[in-house]
């Protein structure tokens, strides 16, 4: 981090933090230039922290407190006041912010889709789960991006695509945890028209109706993967350790095609990105 104001802590704190929590996405940095790294790390553990309130907490109220501190922190950070002292995240949010001049919008986008957690469980229907997936994984790529140096419009869309792709795809490979805490992150209509419920997945009888909610999702995730790839020549060739995140959601849609969309498939629960297929990817330097 440019700047110096982040102690080696901090940066150690983040770089575990993402490992651990984000391993897909920190991947996807390893083909960032050196001095960027730290920022998205900052980033990405920044999202993980926000990603694990809703399963954190007993009640949504105080799952949107903890969404209104990090409000409240991003506040200070943009007009000048800092991060709190003590918190290494915030600490190194911080410094990225500063050094890279991260738009506050996108900040205020993402926290207000994180809000939509704490609602009803699920999504009205698949518009609403791409929305969110724009306002969470897509606004993150944006904010990305413009870590990378990277502010075209082009590379902005392409993003947002490939973001919105790898988001449900990830929804998606979370069902099996989310099921487990008796959620099911999918779009309501589906699952009605479907006649699948959490008590139904849990005595073995709606696995293979869950199979055709699924499929649509996919379908949708394919499409903006496709619409993705289509422009995907015309971006900043700096942009490409976000594009990334399109390479390991192609993986795993492919691996749950393959499984016939049943993401209980062991084959599903177990799939990892290849870093050679990100290497590939990141040499041909599009999607």
């Amino acid at each position: 981090m440019e700047d110096g104001n982040v102690s080696d802590a901090a940066e150690s704190h983040v770089l575990a933090e993402v490992r651990r929590h984000d391993r897909e996405r920190f991947l996807t940095t390893l083909f960032a230039p050196p001095d960027r790294r730290a920022d998205l790390w900052a980033l990405y553990v920044f999202n993980a922290e926000i990603g694990r309130i809703r399963d954190s907490v007993s009640e949504a109220t105080l799952g949107r407190i903890k969404v209104q501190w990090w409000r409240d922190v991003i506040a200070a950070i943009a007009e000048g006041r800092g991060a709190p002292a003590g918190h290494p995240t915030a600490q190194a949010l911080a410094a990225a912010i500063t050094a890279r001049g991260l738009t506050r919008r996108w900040f205020d986008d993402y926290l207000l889709a994180r809000d939509s957690e704490f609602e009803d469980d699920g999504f009205a229907d698949l518009t609403a789960m791409e929305s969110y997936a724009g306002g969470t994984a897509g606004r993150i790529a944006w904010l990305a991006l413009e870590t990378l140096g990277v502010t075209d419009t082009v590379s902005r869309d392409v993003a947002n695509h490939t973001a919105v792709g790898y988001a449900l795809a990830g929804l998606l490979r979370s069902i099996p945890f989310h099921a487990a805490r008796n959620r099911l992150l999918l779009p309501r209509d589906l699952l009605t028209s479907a006649e699948v419920s959490l008590e139904g997945l849990h005595g073995g009888r709606d696995r293979a109706a869950l199979c055709k909610v699924t499929r649509q999702v996919a379908v949708a995730a394919r499409r903006h993967l496709s619409l993705a790839k289509s422009m995907s020549r015309m971006t900043d060739r700096r942009a490409m350790p976000v594009l990334l995140w399109w390479t390991i959601a192609d993986g795993a849609l492919r691996v749950l095609a393959q499984a016939n969309d049943d993401v209980f498939d062991l084959s599903v629960m177990a799939y990892r990105p290849s870093i050679l297929s990100l290497l590939w990817r990141s040499w041909r330097g599009h999607l």
